[in-house]
This record gives structure tokens, C-alpha cells and sequence, in this order.
């Protein structure tokens, strides 16, 4: 009787544990995602402040900076492919 009630709870622990397990995985995946994110979008908004003070200083033309942001554009989108960003 015991050895019974003890496989049964063995089985249980081991599925809660494989479902917490999965859950942790897929939080943690998606807080990762997120500040990548945030640390590209960050990251892109200080190149518009440098281009901005290059241009203000003139040592870059208004022609000259928008090549460099669509550049920068185009890099992302390769970046994501054809199917939506999983690289």
C-alpha cells in the first residue's frame, strides 16, 4: 500500500516539477526578449542623437545621416528574415 501511494507521489512531484520548469523557461525567455529589445531600441535612439549633433556641428550633411539611419533600418530588417525575427 505504501510503496503504491509513494510511486504515485513520485509521479507528481516529477509532473509539477516538468510543468514549473517549463513555465520558468518561457518567462525567462520572454524578460530576455524584452530587454533586448529595450537595449536595441535604446541603442538606436543614441545613433539618432549622434547623427543629430554631427549634423548640428556640420560635419555630416542631412543626406549623409539619413543614409546611415536607413542603412541602419535595412540591417534590422535582414536581421529578421522572412519569418518575423527568430534568428
Amino acid at each position: 500500500m505504501f510503496s503504491t501511494l509513494a510511486a504515485d507521489m513520485n509521479g507528481s512531484v516529477v509532473a509539477v516539477i516538468a510543468i514549473g520548469g517549463a513555465f520558468t523557461v518561457a518567462i525567462v525567455g520572454t524578460i530576455a526578449s524584452a530587454l533586448q529589445k529595450s537595449s536595441q531600441t535604446r541603442q538606436r535612439e543614441q545613433t539618432k542623437r549622434e547623427v543629430a549633433a554631427y549634423i548640428a556641428e556640420g560635419t555630416m550633411t542631412p543626406e549623409q545621416a539619413a543614409q546611415i539611419l536607413t542603412a541602419d533600418r535595412k540591417g534590422d530588417e535582414a536581421k529578421k528574415g522572412c519569418c518575423g525575427g527568430h534568428s
